[in-house]
C-alpha cells in the first residue's frame, strides 16, 4: 500500500499516506496512519526480515523463469529527513544541498522489467562497494547479468575493472569533463547532433 501511495503521489511522507489512499484499493483491512507507519518501518521490519524477503523474492523469480536481469543504477542518494534512520547519512546527494541521504539501485528482469531485486545502502557507502554486492548477490543465485546501466557516480576503476573481468555490457553516463566523453564529442559530435 506504501508503495501505490509513493508511486501515485511521488512522495514517502507518510503522514500524507492515510487521505491520500483514503478513496483508493488496498491490499491492508485498514488503512494505516503515519504513527502505525512508522512503527513498522522503523521497528517492525528489521534488516534481517529484508535480507530474507530479497533472498527469498530471488527463489521466487527463479521459480517462474527468469534467468535474466539488467541492473539498473540511477537516482541514487537522495536527499533523507529522517531523524534515526540508520541508512541516511551525508554523502553524495543528488541535491547538492549537503543533507543527508539514501543511497538505492536495483535489478530487473530484462525480458519483463519486472523487479529481481534491490539494495537500499548508508548515504555514506561508495556507490562501487554496493553496486558489487549486488553483482555478487545475483551471480551467486545463478542470475545471469544481461547488461548494466550506470549513472557518472559509479564511474571509477573498481567498478569498470569488475565489469569488465565479468565481460558485462554496460553503458554508463559520462561526466563532461572526462576523457571519454570529451573524445566522444570530438568523434562523432558532428554525427549525433
Amino acid at each position: 500500500d506504501f508503495s501505490m501511495y509513493s508511486i501515485m503521489e511521488r512522495s514517502n511522507v507518510a503522514y500524507r499516506f492515510q487521505p491520500a489512499m483514503a478513496n483508493q484499493v488496498i491490499f491492508s483491512r485498514e488503512l494505516h496512519n503515519d504513527a502505525w507507519l512508522s512503527n513498522l518501518f522503523s521497528i517492525c521490519l528489521t534488516h534481517n526480515m529484508i535480507l530474507d524477503f530479497r533472498q527469498k523474492w530471488i527463489v521466487q523469480c527463479k521459480e517462474t523463469g527468469v534467468k535474466h536481469v539488467w541492473i539498473s543504477i540511477d537516482g541514487s542518494n537522495n536527499d533523507n529527513d529522517c531523524k534515526n534512520s540508520e541508512l541516511s547519512a551525508k554523502g553524495e546527494n543528488k541535491s547538492g544541498k549537503n543533507k543527508n541521504c539514501v543511497g538505492y539501485m536495483y535489478a530487473v528482469d530484462a525480458n519483463s522489467g519486472k523487479p529481481v531485486t534491490f539494495s537500499m545502502y548508508s548515504g555514506d557507502t561508495v556507490d562501487s562497494k554496493a553496486f558489487i554486492e549486488m553483482c555478487e548477490l545475483l551471480e551467486s543465485n545463478q542470475m545471469e547479468i544481461d547488461g548494466i546501466i550506470l549513472d557518472r557516480g559509479f564511474l571509477t576503476h573498481a567498478v569498470l575493472d569488475f565489469i569488465k573481468a565479468r565481460g558485462y555490457r554496460f553503458v554508463i553516463m559520462l561526466k563532461d569533463d572526462t576523457f571519454g566523453h570529451t573524445q566522444m564529442v570530438i568523434d562523432y559530435g558532428s554525427q549525433i547532433y
